[in-house]
């Protein structure tokens, strides 16, 4: 199940992760970051393309701390 939801982040741009308790959306998220910046490694990143996905990961990842925090 979350192979399939970590494929929907990085081939479609699709961070919908509402079917995952928090700690595994933390996972996948922390999957997805490191899957990007291995791309950009691997040279199958341009910069700007490094820059903007890592950025929408760590923003994800961000919310779910906050939302922990709150309760």
């Amino acid at each position: 199940m979350h192979c399939s939801i970590f494929l929907k982040i990085i081939k479609e741009d699709d961070w919908s992760l509402s079917s995952l308790k928090d700690d595994e959306k933390s996972d996948v998220i922390e999957t997805a970051y490191q899957f990007v910046q291995y791309q950009y490694v691997a040279k199958n990143l341009e910069l700007a393309e490094y820059r903007q996905q890592s950025f929408k990961a760590l923003r994800k990842r961000q919310e779910i701390s906050d939302t922990a925090k709150i309760k």
